[in-house]
């Protein structure tokens, strides 16, 4: 990310963000939380739900996304994802 306005910025192919769910059983939370990559394609595979495309998007889009993802697949009822760029 290449803006002092981290949370502004948009993620490319090859950025790495660090990825908390919260909302959700204790061992579901270890098995989601943790550093991600933008794939080649722009996408992230996250467990459960798959690619996520994240290219493009700021971080508080990606979260949204990722957290309407989890809903939508019927995979968690209220997650909280936060996104954090290392």
């Amino acid at each position: 990310i290449s803006t002092a306005f981290a949370s502004e910025a948009v993620f490319r192919t090859g950025d790495t963000l660090e990825l908390r769910i919260g909302g959700v059983p204790a061992e579901e939370t270890t098995l989601v939380t943790g550093s991600y990559t933008v794939d080649g394609e722009g996408f992230v595979n996250l467990p459960h739900i798959g690619k996520v495309r994240a290219a493009g998007l700021n971080q508080a889009s990606l979260q949204r996304a990722i957290e309407a993802a989890y809903r939508s697949g019927e995979i968690y009822t209220n997650p909280t994802i936060t996104i954090t760029v290392p």
